[in-house]
């Protein structure tokens, strides 16, 4: 696992990503890890540019758990005002080395029209969701390395 200069640890989970969503059009290149949520194992985006986890609205729909909503909020997503409901739920991120990492996120479940597929991965935005970890991306092995920030 990583560690900083003064031996602290920094990750204590590493998985392998992708680089690319199979929901995405050839040449759309992301960080595509795996994670968990409702025990179910889904590919999500890595979007430091984003706010909260964005969960796939037909895979909410799926999953054996309830999301209790906050509250309706809209966000700009692919320039696009898109209304849906933020709730608070828990993912895992899944390591292949190390520990798996559990974390309470910020989940935004898009409003969604179902006669039509959602052409979008779950993203792990920034606000509301990764910035609760430590993280580091190497992208010579494609390696995507996490743990939990001292003090949580």
């Amino acid at each position: 696992m990583l560690r900083l200069g003064d031996n602290e640890v920094f990750a204590t989970g590493v998985c392998p990503y992708e680089d690319q969503h199979p929901k995405d059009p050839p040449g759309n290149a992301r960080i595509v890890i795996s994670v968990e949520i409702g025990g179910l194992s889904t590919q999500a985006a890595v979007d430091t540019g984003g706010a909260f986890f964005i969960l796939d609205p037909e895979l909410a729909a799926i999953i054996p758990c309830q999301f209790d909503p906050v509250e309706r909020h809209r966000i700009k997503f692919r320039g696009n005002d898109v209304w849906g409901s933020l709730s608070r739920c828990q993912i895992t991120l899944q390591a292949v080395a190390g520990s798996s990492h559990q974390v309470e996120v910020t989940a935004f479940i898009p409003e969604w029209d179902e006669t039509s597929p959602w052409r979008h991965p779950s993203m792990l935005g920034l606000s509301g969701c990764l910035e609760v970890l430590r993280f580091a991306v190497d992208p010579s092995t494609n390696r995507f390395y996490f743990g939990p920030l001292p003090g949580r």
